[in-house]
């Protein structure tokens, strides 16, 4: 569910931009990124083949956090609350960002949330890492 850091030049200022997710460089799936507040990003995967190792992992992590509604309210039907280890063994996954040039990204973290209904696609929720501001240099 989380990364740690990678690379990237993007302006947040744009309003939506195509990003491939991978974990540990195999692609897990794509996204249209759209900007949430400032450096936040997030999106809906479109998941591929490289997903499959992972999805177990981030569904019992997603449905950990549904059923204490950290997320959001938890539904009206009783969820399965798997191990709060399922949650920590996702937070830990190193997963990335490129652009459609194939940059690496530089993120604070990238995270994967399996929604409650099965129909709709996973969201991704990344905040960019912005440049620091750079001195002028002073002149003697």
């Amino acid at each position: 569910m989380s990364s740690g850091n990678t690379s990237i030049h993007i302006s947040v200022a744009l309003p939506a931009e195509e990003f491939l997710v991978s974990h540990r460089g195999i692609p897990v799936g794509r996204m249209r990124a759209r900007v949430i507040e400032g450096a936040l990003i997030c999106g809906e995967l479109r998941a591929e083949a490289g997903y499959d190792g992972i999805r177990d992992l981030i569904r019992q992590a997603s449905a950990s956090l549904w059923a204490v509604g950290f997320l959001a309210k938890s539904p009206a039907q009783p969820q399965p609350v798997f191990p709060a280890a399922a949650v920590s063994r996702a937070a830990e996954l190193p997963l990335e960002l490129q652009d459609e040039l194939g940059a690496l990204v530089w993120t604070d973290f990238v995270n994967i949330i399996e929604l409650p209904n099965p129909a709709e696609l996973p969201m991704v929720i990344a905040r960019l890492r912005l440049a620091p501001a750079r001195t002028a240099a002073r002149v003697a």
